[in-house]
């Protein structure tokens, strides 16, 4: 999640342990803080989760741990996320930085 979305979270979680994140970024590293137990709504799904807060493009990227959790299948041909048998339909968004952009 990035700091700008993480901002318009109400109530907002408190930002705990400070992290680097490597591989990530120009630099090939991200600072980045951990907020533990945010309200996740994909669909129908509900779920608490601890998630990563640093300077990214994408408001919010969903991690392995969090598509494993859920049994998640992506249907790219279909164009459906599915969570926990919930078939959760993708859009494409068109963004400042490009077109085409997978969203829920």
């Amino acid at each position: 999640m990035n700091f700008e979305f993480f901002e318009t979270l109400n109530p907002k979680p408190i930002l705990k342990k400070e992290i680097i994140l490597k591989g990530a970024g120009k630099e090939n590293i991200i600072k980045a803080k951990i907020a533990e137990k945010v309200t996740i709504r994909i669909g129908p799904v509900v779920q608490k989760w601890d998630v990563v807060v640093g300077e990214i493009a994408d408001s919010l990227l969903l991690g392995l741990d969090f598509l494993k959790f859920h049994n998640s299948i992506i249907d790219m041909e279909k164009m459906t996320l599915t969570l926990d048998q919930s078939i959760i339909p993708i859009t494409k968004i068109k963004t400042k930085d490009c077109e085409n952009v997978p969203s829920f």
